[in-house]
Parts: C-alpha cells; sequence; structure tokens
C-alpha cells in the first residue's frame, strides 16, 4: 500500500532516481486508452454532430486536446521513468502534471456549467432567426 504521507516529503519529492515503476503496464495502458478516447470522440464528433456549432467546438476543441494531451504528457512521463532519466523521472513532475490537467478539467467543468449554456442559448435563437431571413439564389 502506498504511504500519502511521503507525498509531503520535498526529499522524496524531487529524488532525481525515484527507482522502478512497479505498475508500468497499467500506466501505459491507461494513458493508451486516453489516447484512444480522445481518438474515438473527435472521430464521433466529424461524423456524427453536424447541426451544433458550439457542441461540436467544446468537444473537438476542449474536450478532444485535454485528453490527448493528458494521454501523450502521461505516456512521455512513463517513458521518462522507465528510462530512467535523471531528472525528467521525478515524482514531482508527475504531480504538478496531474496538478495542471485537474486545472484544466475544472475550466472545462466551470465553462460547461456557465458559459456553454449561454452560448448554446445564442445559437439556437441565431438558427431560429435565420430560417425567417430570405436567401439568395446563387447560380
Amino acid at each position: 500500500m502506498f504511504d500519502f504521507s511521503k507525498l509531503s516529503d520535498l526529499k522524496f519529492l524531487t529524488d532525481s532516481n525515484p527507482g522502478v515503476l512497479a505498475s508500468k503496464n497499467l500506466f501505459l495502458i491507461i494513458f493508451g486508452l486516453i489516447i484512444i478516447l480522445a481518438l474515438v470522440i473527435w472521430s464521433l464528433v466529424h461524423f456524427l454532430i453536424k447541426n451544433s456549432r458550439i457542441i461540436r467546438r467544446f468537444l473537438e476543441t476542449r474536450v478532444f486536446y485535454l485528453l490527448l494531451t493528458l494521454g501523450i504528457g502521461g505516456l512521455i512521463l512513463t517513458f521518462f521513468r522507465l528510462a530512467g532519466a535523471s531528472f525528467l523521472s521525478m515524482r514531482l513532475l508527475f504531480i504538478i502534471f496531474i496538478f495542471s490537467i485537474l486545472a484544466w478539467a475544472i475550466y472545462l467543468i466551470f465553462y460547461l456549467a456557465v458559459s456553454f449554456p449561454h452560448e448554446y442559448q445564442l445559437e439556437k435563437d441565431q438558427k431560429r432567426r435565420e430560417k425567417y431571413l430570405p436567401r439568395r439564389n446563387l447560380k
């Protein structure tokens, strides 16, 4: 079992040689699946969501890039740890990476709760108004 009290020890976090990663296959599988999930979301957005520009932009630019960054960054840090790179395999870098991803996810949740409904309503109103506008015939 992991001792969480070690996370407050600066020497433990900044150890330049943290040792062998015990569950390397688990990290590789998890981060690989996150990249696959990002690609699935990207393909679903491009092939299924045609009617809403706001939903498509949210999923395509924000969620897709969050998952892709999480997967690729996690794989890079895992490979540095497996290769035994001294400075790049510190536990502190992994914790900073996790906190930055959490901050990004909190921003996305805040955007989804506050800004997204307003933008979606504006888009619906604009589409409703556009159906009453005369169309130009282009020949």
